[in-house]
């Protein structure tokens, strides 16, 4: 089954614009590439389409593939799942990244705490102090 939206994770996957996806296939200004994605584009148009990005024309189909154990790959069938892992793990580092710096930040917080309350417990005896005197 013909797959467009391969042609969506190429474009992110290798930094490419689809205004120059379009303008390579149609060669004749046509910009919009939706009827690649969302059309059943002719074998020379796939041919140009994997042209463009370097890759086989079967990138462009799904095929639900049977495991020995007779149980099917789901991960086949889910066009975007390297996108997806890769975006995940991305975040999980800028997450842990981010909890870095708030507990140190914290930290930082708590000491200046400790020492403004030492600061206020000094003036507070020099007063008293004072007002002795």
């Amino acid at each position: 089954m013909y797959n467009g939206e391969k042609i969506r994770s190429l474009l992110y996957e290798q930094g490419k614009k689809p205004t120059d996806l379009a303008e390579y296939v149609f060669k004749n200004g046509h910009r919009a590439i939706t009827p690649l994605i969302t059309g059943n584009p002719t074998a020379e148009t796939l041919e140009n389409v994997a042209d463009f990005f370097k890759v086989s024309t079967e990138v462009f189909f799904k095929r639900q593939v049977l495991l020995e154990n007779g149980e099917s790959d789901s991960s086949a069938q889910i066009p975007y799942i390297d996108l997806i892992v890769s975006a995940k793990d991305e975040l999980n580092k800028t997450l842990k990244e981010q909890n870095t710096l708030l507990t140190k930040e914290k930290k930082n917080l708590q000491r200046e705490n400790k020492e403004l309350k030492q600061q206020l417990e000094d003036a507070k005896k020099l007063i008293e102090n004072l007002r002795k005197s």
